[in-house]
């Protein structure tokens, strides 16, 4: 669905994370859609989760998401 560009440590509990998605899944992330961080199986590969919020507008280039602390 999409790569991570960069993540930046902004203070001792908050991290940007900047993300690319592909074309054809961007339709799918909506402005009020949430992020978290999770992980991927047995092996435990990190992954950013993006949670499914009511219907509005896709996300654009620079719209920035909410997050949902662990």
């Amino acid at each position: 669905m999409g790569n991570v560009k960069e993540i930046k440590l902004l203070n001792d509990s908050t991290v940007r994370v900047a993300m690319s998605l592909n074309k054809d899944a961007q339709a799918f992330v909506r402005q009020n859609a949430v992020a978290s961080v999770g992980t991927d199986g047995l092996v435990g590969n990190t992954i950013i989760n993006l949670t499914a919020q009511a219907a509005r507008p896709a996300v654009e280039p620079g719209d920035v998401l909410r997050t949902k602390a662990r």
